[in-house]
């Protein structure tokens, strides 16, 4: 009987291993000043400790999507052309996260920059997991 509880314990034990993620995602929607969304922007993720950034264009329907991400302190910028360059230092991701941004971009030129209001550590806004 003792074993049979010892060997269900650690059969449980290692279910919840795979069950938890070291990683995070991140998603937003990037939209111009009047909410129409944007296609094509370029959104970029780069880890401020590792220097590691990664890159991706959102779709037709202005939605960008970062899977697999370790956690930690990001620079997050968006790109659009006829937009003010948007860029926010310090977003912090964390472990599990399902996070959402949503960028709203100001009309201008990419060599313009649109620095998001925040004071210390902004984090990605996480979703209910009744949501996600």
């Amino acid at each position: 009987m003792k074993t049979i509880l010892w060997v269900g314990c650690i059969v449980l034990s290692v279910a919840g291993l795979f069950a938890q993620s070291e990683t995070a995602v991140l998603f937003g929607l990037v939209k111009d000043p009047s909410g129409g969304l944007v296609a094509g922007a370029k959104v970029q993720l780069r880890n401020e400790d590792t220097g590691i950034a990664r890159e991706l264009t959102a779709d037709d329907k202005g939605l960008f999507y970062f899977t697999l991400l370790p956690p930690g302190l990001y620079e997050f910028t968006v790109e659009a052309q006829g937009f003010k360059q948007y860029r926010d230092s310090h977003v912090r991701i964390q472990v599990a996260q399902v996070g959402r941004i949503d960028v709203s971009m100001e009309i201008g030129t990419t060599a313009e920059s649109l620095a998001a209001k925040s004071l210390g550590a902004p984090e990605a806004t996480t979703l209910p997991a009744d949501s996600r």
